[in-house]
């Protein structure tokens, strides 16, 4: 009976360090605001080009410009004299990379990163 009770123990044990090993997404408090930052521009996207809604260009722009800064990874939208998607499937596309990136790296988008990538290219938040 005492040794069953012993690997019950080194089980919970055991398991409870590798719960703990498995929380990469644990970002430093400073990512917060940019971890919000990244979903609301993402539902700002989504709601222009799935949902319909009626959407500010100034907002959409921003919202394509933090997305496109802070990953690297450039919109097919166009934000020109009109905006928004002309294909469905660039805007998938898109939004399939955005959060693929955001998946990997969001404890990586700190005020300071953010920041710099406005920087280098001029850009002010």
């Amino acid at each position: 009976m005492k040794i069953g009770v012993m690997k019950l123990l080194l089980l919970l044990f055991g398991l409870s360090i590798l719960l703990s090993n498995c929380s990469h997404y644990n970002c430093p408090a400073t990512v917060e605001t940019n971890k919000e930052n990244f979903k609301k521009y993402l539902n700002i996207i989504k709601s222009r080009e799935v949902d319909g809604k009626t959407t500010f260009v100034d907002e959409y722009r921003e919202a394509l410009n933090f997305l496109s800064l802070v990953t690297g990874i450039d919109s097919k939208a166009d934000y020109s004299s009109t905006f928004g998607y002309r294909d469905k499937t660039d805007y998938k596309n898109d939004m399939k990379q955005w959060k693929k990136w955001y998946k990997e790296n969001q404890c990586k988008i700190t005020e300071q990163y953010v920041d710099s990538v406005y920087k280098r290219v001029g850009l002010k938040r």
